[in-house]
């Protein structure tokens, strides 16, 4: 799912969506929060990155789940979960926590 402007929400037909670019700013304004791009478009846009990072899902066998992990070379991670959610607790927090707590790698951000 593409950036839009204005966002992503309940109602919004695609069809007539104002489609934003996938510039480096778009990217940047997702990984912080302030837009949400869908993680298929995330995977598009690390065809081009001029960082190389690795895309996975993290779920371990007490069932955490982090939507997306992105991991440079030289190690820096960044969690992701995505929420259809107006509002978020703790415990949407928890998969993040258990891949922080893992202790292979140090997490750089997480965000939901």
């Amino acid at each position: 799912m593409p950036a839009v402007a204005g966002g992503w929400r309940k109602g919004v037909d695609r069809r007539g969506a104002a489609y934003l670019p996938r510039t480096t700013e778009v990217v940047a304004a997702h990984l912080v929060g302030d837009m949400f791009m869908g993680l298929s478009e995330l995977s598009r846009q690390l065809t081009w990155s001029e960082e190389f990072l690795d895309l996975a899902h993290y779920r371990d066998q007490s069932r955490y789940e982090v939507d997306a992990v992105l991991e440079s070379r030289a190690g820096q991670v960044l969690g992701i979960g995505v929420k259809a959610a107006t509002t978020v607790g703790p415990d949407d927090f928890r998969g993040l926590r258990r891949l922080a707590d893992r202790g292979r790698h140090s997490l750089s951000r997480e965000g939901i």
